[in-house]
């Protein structure tokens, strides 16, 4: 059977989630397109909840893998997807009921390289919304590069698997944080973006403290992943039209890190981050433009984290009052 559309749902640990992941899928209105569960060495008894679907419906294909972290998972799909178009749903979330039919009426007679469709966050069943609003319009248009310049997550687009292959563009394995960098590289090389105010993806707000999701974490190791995701951003080469475009997704990766120092309480947890960013910011002195950025947005230099302690750099950083925000907005505005 031709498929469409390839479905690739990265499997780790989820067993809370994924009957439900799954069965979005299953009970779609349209029903030609393929699911491909790559189960990234799960622990718990995500592999049997995937192999029970995948052994009763024929468009449903399991794999496994030793673990690779999600980057690693998402390659495997890709490897064995046999769609045109590719759609990534992480495996705590889920597919409104008509969403790869209005994927497939969408791509129908049009040769966009990328169609990106409202997320929605959810929990309990209720809609939370989107932190993109703003791009999305009553009607399709064809949006531009340039245009997106907020992070838009891969699991919201449907994207023509060629862009992958022919421009070289995969996930790093056991890394985080992958996604500002890969959407950056994929848009950069589209021609035709539709943006549509369609609602395809239901993202899953977890409540278990002890089973956040990615986006949901604040630790030390999604700190270095940002970070050394930042870095390579600013090595990507992007044509004089995408350089708005680039800039605003360094930022807002940078000021993930600082959001979640504000909000953290754990002073303990704090500390360590901040010893992260000094050594990062440390082997990375040389890097002028990468330090104009972090001086922008956490309104701190180099020098300055090398005299301060600790304490006064989470206190300098938890200190957002008026006049640093202003600081903050002109110094952005200069990059």
């Amino acid at each position: 059977m031709d498929f469409n559309i390839s479905i690739i749902v990265p499997v780790y640990n989820v067993e809370s989630y994924l009957s439900d992941c799954l069965k979005s899928l299953q009970n779609q209105t349209y029903s030609n397109f393929e699911v491909i569960v790559v189960d990234d060495g799960s622990k718990d008894n995500s592999g049997i909840i995937a192999k029970e679907f995948c052994n009763k419906d024929k468009r449903f294909k399991y794999i496994k893998q030793e673990n690779k972290g999600l980057g690693g998972a998402r390659n495997t799909g890709l490897l064995n997807a046999k769609g045109e178009y590719i759609f990534f749903l992480d495996s705590d979330d889920k597919l409104t009921v008509n969403a790869v039919e209005l994927m497939k009426n969408k791509i129908k007679n049009n040769n966009y390289d990328i169609i990106l469709g409202r997320p929605v966050w959810c929990k309990n069943g209720e809609y939370l919304g989107t932190y993109i609003d703003h791009i999305f319009k009553d009607e399709d248009y064809l949006i531009s590069s340039i245009q997106l310049k907020d992070v838009v997550i891969v699991t919201s687009q449907l994207i023509k698997k060629d862009l992958f292959f022919k421009n070289n563009i995969f996930f790093e394995e056991k890394v985080t944080s992958e996604d500002v960098e890969i959407s950056l590289k994929l848009q950069n090389c589209s021609q035709k973006i539709l943006c549509t105010n369609e609602i395809f993806y239901l993202r899953t707000e977890r409540e278990d403290e002890e089973n956040l999701s990615i986006t949901q974490r604040f630790d030390c190791k999604i700190v270095k992943d940002r970070l050394n995701s930042s870095k390579r951003i600013i090595e990507i080469k992007v044509k004089d039209l995408y350089k708005e475009n680039k800039k605003s997704r360094i930022i807002q990766n940078i000021n993930y890190i600082r959001n979640g120092l504000i909000k953290e309480n754990d002073l303990k947890k704090c500390q360590l981050i901040i010893e992260e960013m000094k050594k990062f910011l440390k082997n990375n002195k040389n890097n002028e433009l990468f330090n104009k950025y972090f001086d922008a947005v956490f309104l701190l230099n180099f020098k300055s984290l090398c005299s301060l302690d600790d304490k006064e750099i989470l206190q300098k950083i938890k200190n957002d009052n008026l006049i640093n925000k202003i600081k903050r907005k002109v110094k952005i505005s200069k990059l």
